[in-house]
């Protein structure tokens, strides 16, 4: 049985490459910060070095590879994190 344990990291990150994918879009992104949000645990604060795939719902983001943004995520798998597309922001 796996225990879903609900967590949320601001997220600072440098955009590698984004792909659009049915009803959402990847971001493949280099963590390079993943700050706490009040009220929930950060199960991504471990990843901060690594590369993450940030799934953000609708089709609507165009950035280009070598951006640095900021959101607000959640850790669902050890390789995934989906993104709060309202708090998507360019550094």
């Amino acid at each position: 049985m796996v225990q879903i344990v609900e967590n949320r990291a601001q997220l600072t990150c440098r955009l590698e490459a984004a792909r659009a994918v049915d009803d959402h879009v990847e971001l493949d992104a280099w963590i390079e910060a993943a700050d706490d949000v009040d009220g929930f645990r950060n199960l991504l604060r471990q990843h901060v070095g690594s590369r993450k795939v940030i799934k953000l719902r609708g089709a609507g983001v165009a950035l280009a590879p070598g951006t640095r943004f900021t959101v607000r995520a959640r850790l669902v798998d050890p390789a995934t994190a989906w993104g709060e597309p309202e708090t998507l922001a360019t550094l």
